[in-house]
């Protein structure tokens, strides 16, 4: 359920076009807070703390060296915000994340594949 949740939000980041390396982690973290409150019904208490996990992950994440960053480190920065969401998500709410994440994932295998066929040709 974890790796799940870390997945669909890095999902959302890069399928929304918020991972662009010239945009601040604050503004990440509100447009991934946004997407997450319209897609898991996120309720008003649940939003500060969501985003505040987002903009934490978000910062590390940068702070680390993005996607250059030291594996070891990378799974710290995810393994903390795992824990972050875990405590603020319900379980309908976890449950309609691993859903999410399985159509993310299905996505992601067709753009692939149709990738790879284009670069086999």
């Amino acid at each position: 359920m974890k790796k799940i949740l870390f997945s669909l939000i890095c999902g959302t980041l890069i399928s929304t076009g918020t991972m662009a390396q010239s945009a601040e982690p604050r503004q990440h973290a509100q447009a991934l807070t946004d997407k997450m409150k319209t897609e898991l019904e996120l309720r008003d208490d649940q939003v500060t703390r969501v985003h505040n996990a987002n903009t934490k992950m978000l910062t590390a994440f940068q702070a680390a060296g993005g996607v250059n960053s030291d594996a070891d480190r990378r799974k710290a920065i995810k393994a903390s915000y795992r824990e972050d969401l875990k405590a603020v998500l319900d379980r309908p709410q976890q449950r309609k994340a691993k859903k999410m994440k399985h159509v993310f994932d299905e996505r992601r295998q067709a753009r692939s594949t149709t990738t790879d066929s284009r670069m086999d040709s």
